[in-house]
């Protein structure tokens, strides 16, 4: 094949630049590495950036093989492409590696079929830039983003990122240990319509008020019930970002399962309200329920009632059968009490062998005096104390609060007076107050 001289092709629009000119910008300035190779893998034409990055001059470069040009080492690789090119495909591709003595690079390289006058393929066009930097720019920027989405799968906390509209675009591996679901189960769903949970709506208003820009960042909690029927609480930790315009692109969730800590809270108040050995309310609770049912009392009209229990003989049940037998005794007593009242009425212990029983407040005037009296049948009633059994009285005492404004400790002195005057009248007595 005759020695293919390059010639730069003449535009079919009119140009300032005289061909020379364009001639050297093409050969020099382009910027591109820029070669062609014959049918017969023999270069026809490079460009000085071309030879220079090879660590030859263009004019040893004219008729090289690529062989010659690369060596071995590429050959292979670089003779597939060329073949493909030669066979009429374009392609695109990256690539790294020495093309001179010092140069470890990456390029992108563009080959197009090179085509003569009468439109049959005679070699293949070469195009090389390249890339190093952008490359470098991306390796780093895929670190980054390895880096960051380790730490999203270990963080302790459900990292999850939302669209503008809340479906989840991301969602890191905890939302298997939190709701039982993958992130590929997730991905794509709306957030609450897929974890909104019992408390969807607020979930929503949370949300809503970040994609109106009334927020930056907001907290909600949420319950949900898991598959086995227990429930799970969640606390979501909620950020915007919006766009240079201030419109909210996305929105990140850090979900935390606070369901440990609910639970514990649960139980530290269920105990500093709750007498210990029977389970009943104690005192601080009692004034709490107390106050309320005078403010429902209050607003329906009805009267609330206290009936003060207060055993009789217990101190000689402690002496003849010790504290433990003591201790059954006031178990037992508080399961009878129990079960004389109804279920939204409150049992409360209050030291000792001190007891108060609240009816809750529905207009019932009649109920306390059929109170007392299961209460005195149920409490003679002998009681188990391990080597033998015992029985014990009480002296009750009732005070009611008739609708208006009144108090839980004026209601409970009233009813404990009342109580002191049925004890002083003998056992086994009851007594209203005044």
């Amino acid at each position: 094949m005759a020695t293919l001289r390059f010639r730069p092709p003449i535009p079919d629009y009119p140009s300032a630049i005289p061909m020379s000119e364009l001639s050297r910008i093409v050969t020099q300035d382009a910027g591109a590495s820029i070669c062609i190779v014959g049918a017969d893998l023999r270069f026809q034409y490079v460009n000085e950036p071309f030879a220079k990055a090879l660590g030859f001059a263009p004019g040893q470069m004219v008729r090289m093989t690529i062989l010659d040009a690369y060596g071995p080492a590429h050959i292979e690789v670089l003779t597939a492409y060329l073949q493909r090119a030669l066979a009429g495909e374009s392609l695109n591709y990256e690539r790294f590696g020495r093309m001179a003595q010092k140069d470890g690079l990456w390029r992108t390289v563009a080959l197009r079929p090179w085509r003569d006058a009468d439109g049959q393929i005679a070699g293949v066009i070469g195009v090389a830039m390249t890339v190093q930097e952008l490359k470098i720019a991306a390796e780093k920027l895929r670190v980054a983003n390895e880096r960051l989405s380790s730490h999203m799968d270990n963080s302790p906390l459900l990292v999850i990122d939302l669209d503008a509209s809340l479906n989840i675009t991301h969602c890191s591996i905890r939302s298997q240990q939190v709701f039982g679901q993958l992130p590929d189960d997730l991905v794509g769903c709306n957030v609450l319509a897929q974890l909104g949970g019992l408390h969807a709506d607020s979930l929503r208003v949370s949300f809503e008020r970040l994609q109106r820009g009334e927020e930056s960042r907001n907290h909600v909690a949420s319950t949900h019930v898991r598959a086995d029927g227990t429930l799970l609480h969640c606390e979501w930790f909620n950020s915007a970002l919006t766009d240079a315009n201030g419109q909210v692109t996305s929105i990140m969730s850090l979900v935390e399962d606070v369901s440990a800590r609910v639970t514990a809270e649960a139980q530290l108040r269920r105990m500093a309200m709750h007498d210990q050995l029977t389970g009943l309310h104690n005192r601080a609770s009692l004034e709490e329920c107390v106050a309320a049912a005078l403010a429902l009392g209050e607003r329906n009209g009805a009267t609330v009632t206290l009936i003060f229990v207060d055993l009789d003989g217990f101190k000689s049940i402690n002496d003849a059968h010790g504290h433990a037998a003591g201790d059954r005794v006031l178990s037992e007593v508080a399961t009878r009490i129990k079960g004389c009242v109804r279920a939204a009425d409150t049992v409360a212990r209050l030291g000792g062998d001190e007891f108060v029983v609240l009816l809750h407040p529905d207009g019932n005037t009649s109920e306390p005096d059929a109170v007392v009296d299961r209460l005195f049948l149920a409490l003679q009633l002998p009681v188990d104390v391990g080597d033998s059994t015992t029985t014990v009285g009480a002296s009750i005492g009732i005070a009611q609060h008739a609708a208006g404004p009144g108090t839980a400790s004026d209601l409970l002195r009233r009813a404990d007076a009342a109580m002191y005057e049925a004890k002083r009248a003998g056992k086994g007595q009851a007594r209203r107050a005044a």
